[in-house]
């Protein structure tokens, strides 16, 4: 890759000699990056390591290993329900992230506790495979070939990578929701499947609750996310704040469908109360999306919400018409007090009226785009390996004397280490090898969707469109930004395609 890189264009931007790769070693000593939602199993100790908590695991982990297998074989289907509850409760705190929670395990989020509970029913389910005598029931999956194929593919970079720690800090993130792909397979249940679905739709209270008080209160709402979230979040978030935006920790918008669920099931029951609570969460969260002023956020906010009303069967303009005029007097709301405010709006967001926040940001991106372009260009066939992009391409400022970062880059060290386009991305670091692989993965992930769609009716449908839906705002938000790179999300993306894999599995085709 040429050091000469066309600064004309846009003059503000260079980029440091492929021949001297140095993502990392510009960024402050005395402010180490806390991965936070993006870190791999065994970082900011998600898994006991010393004393007293890691002598209680290792007790704990013995007994499973003693008493497990005899408890499976005289009760074997009440275990199995007991396992199955215990992972839609944890996916459905996967979405809180690095929100902190205190144990005797150091757990230090409900994102670590999530991921241990994943390591669990992993290896639980496992014994009962055995037991069963189906060890591979997973092998029955639809689209085994192209998920294999895509697995292996990842691997492929062992031998074009250039720095092997990013390699594995990218690749864990991934196998993290291979786990939960398999676990979504394997504990799938109609009737959980839709509390799973209802239990995120109201949580999304939380979330939006705090959005709410940091927009009413600003400074009791930095203290509850000084004393929720670690340090880093912390630091992202005070930044926003100063941009009229406001940080939203929790990728809350992708769940709308959770919400769409929740009133048209409430029709179905005449059931007035949850109808009355499912147009209050969906009230509470479009205004929540407009106040925390990320443009992509709302995309993904109307792509979640517009495909699951746009892809009923039936009740289509009702709901349409309801949501409609609820959306739009939210909207104009939020425009009046806006103004009244002062606050720049997703408008003028939209129209670019800010340089600083809007048309230099977008400047950075096409950079971004132009370089990871660039990289494929010059590793078309195999890339440069998984987690490798970061140490090959870097945007860095002039104005701020040369290979620096802008000192709140030094801070979110993850957006300038990715394109802010998954895929893209996949291009860079895997080469067309494996961008094609994935497009392979996701065309059957779409088939399969496309034959349950067309089968699927009532209830059903409703929780499949659910599932579908969510796991397609992951694909449509890492257009862009990095959702890739967010293990909450990923978790939730591979369940979500676990999930459906199982209910395609279950479906006579007969």
């Amino acid at each position: 890759m040429s050091a000469n890189y066309p600064t004309n264009i846009f003059d503000n931007f260079y980029r440091s000699p492929r021949e001297n790769p140095s993502y990392g070693a510009d960024f402050p000593h005395d402010l180490p990056y806390d991965p936070g939602a993006t870190s791999s199993l065994f970082e900011l100790n998600y898994f006991p390591n010393k004393g007293i908590s890691l002598l209680l695991f290792l007790i704990l982990f013995v007994c499973c290993l003693l008493f497990l297998p005899r408890i499976l074989k005289k009760e074997n289907n009440k275990i199995v329900n007991i396992l199955r509850i215990i992972f839609f409760i944890a996916l459905s705190f996967t979405f809180l992230g690095p929100l902190r929670v205190p144990s005797i395990l150091k757990v230090n989020t409900i994102l670590g506790l999530v991921k241990m509970i994943g390591l669990g029913l992993t290896a639980a389910s496992g014994l009962i495979f055995l037991i069963k005598r189906k060890p591979f029931e997973f092998l029955k999956i639809a689209s085994l070939n192209p998920f294999l194929t895509y697995a292996a593919s990842l691997l492929i970079s062992i031998f074009t990578l250039t720095n092997i720690t990013f390699f594995w800090q990218d690749l864990t993130i991934i196998l993290t929701g291979f786990i939960f792909f398999y676990l979504g397979f394997y504990f799938f249940d109609w009737k959980e499947g839709e509390s799973f679905i209802k239990n995120i739709a109201v949580l999304l209270l939380v979330p939006v609750t705090i959005i709410f008080v940091i927009f009413l209160f600003r400074g009791t709402g930095v203290g509850i996310i000084a004393s929720l979230y670690p340090r880093y979040e912390n630091f992202v978030f005070s930044h926003d704040l100063d941009r009229g935006r406001i940080f939203s920790i929790i990728d809350f918008e992708y769940f709308l469908p959770a919400v769409i669920f929740l009133y048209l099931i409430s029709n179905k029951k005449r059931d007035y109360l949850q109808k009355a609570l499912a147009l209050l969460i969906f009230t509470l969260t479009t205004f929540a999306v407009l106040l925390v002023n990320y443009r992509y956020r709302f995309l993904t906010f109307l792509f979640g919400a517009g495909g699951m009303i746009g892809l009923l069967k039936k009740g289509k303009k009702k709901i349409i018409l309801t949501m409609s005029m609820l959306f739009t007097t939210i909207f104009c709301l939020y425009l009046v007090i806006s103004i009244a405010l002062g606050r720049t709006t997703l408008i003028d967001r939209f129209l670019l009226k800010s340089y600083r926040d809007d048309v230099d940001s977008l400047r950075r991106r096409i950079v971004m785009i132009g370089q990871a372009w660039e990289l494929f260009t010059e590793h078309p066939v195999f890339g440069v390996g998984v987690g490798n992009y970061r140490d090959n391409v870097q945007v860095t400022y002039e104005r701020f004397g040369g290979r620096t970062y802008e000192p709140y880059y030094k801070i979110l060290q993850n957006v300038y280490a990715y394109p802010h386009n998954w895929y893209l991305l996949v291009l860079a670091e895997n080469g067309i090898v494996g961008f094609l692989i994935l497009m392979w993965l996701l065309f059957s992930f779409l088939k399969i969707d496309l034959f349950l769609y067309k089968r699927l009716t009532d209830k059903k449908l409703l929780v499949f469109l659910s599932f579908a839906l969510i796991s397609y705002c992951y694909l449509f938000a890492n257009l862009f930004t990095m959702m890739h790179n967010s293990l909450p999300m990923v978790i939730i993306f591979w369940a979500c395609r676990g999930m459906i894999e199982r209910i395609y599995y279950e479906y006579p085709k007969e």
